[in-house]
């Protein structure tokens, strides 16, 4: 698993040349399973194939490369990212998620969870209900502005 390799690589003793020339390579290494652990995917093994990958484990892959890109200025759209997730993983992924916020990037993230709701800036209810019975608005602000209507 990635949390398996992540421990190999903690645990790695190189010395000489061996550390020179891995100096680099191991360092990236370390850093992208620390990315993919910090979405909640440090469960994965190795020999995933991408076709067997869920649509969320997908999502966060791709979620923890742009956590690793340091790129600012990004505005992000995310479809539902918690789904699927228990609540330990998802209390994972919503850390990683406010930290491309802290990084300088704009997140718009569609979600029925109520712990994801309740983190957000801004929140903008459309409803009251799906399909022909939804598309109103039928709240926007901050959780503290909708809590006292």
């Amino acid at each position: 698993t990635i949390d398996e390799v992540t421990k190999f690589f903690d645990n790695l003793k190189l010395e000489g040349r061996d550390a020179i020339i891995a100096k680099d390579p191991v360092a990236e290494i370390r850093s992208r399973l620390a990315f993919l652990r910090s979405v909640g995917l440090g469960y994965l093994t190795l020999d995933r194939s991408a076709p067997t990958l869920s649509g969320g484990e997908s999502q966060r892959i791709r979620l923890a490369a742009q956590l690793g890109s340091n790129l600012r200025g990004v505005c992000y759209v995310l479809d539902e990212p918690t789904i699927g997730l228990h609540p330990r993983d998802n209390s994972i992924l919503l850390n990683a998620i406010e930290q491309l916020t802290h990084q300088g990037n704009t997140l718009i993230v569609v979600e029925h969870d109520e712990d994801t709701i309740r983190r957000a800036d801004h929140i903008i209810d459309i409803g009251p209900g799906s399909g022909v019975h939804g598309g109103e608005l039928v709240a926007q602000g901050s959780l503290q502005d909708i809590l006292r209507v």
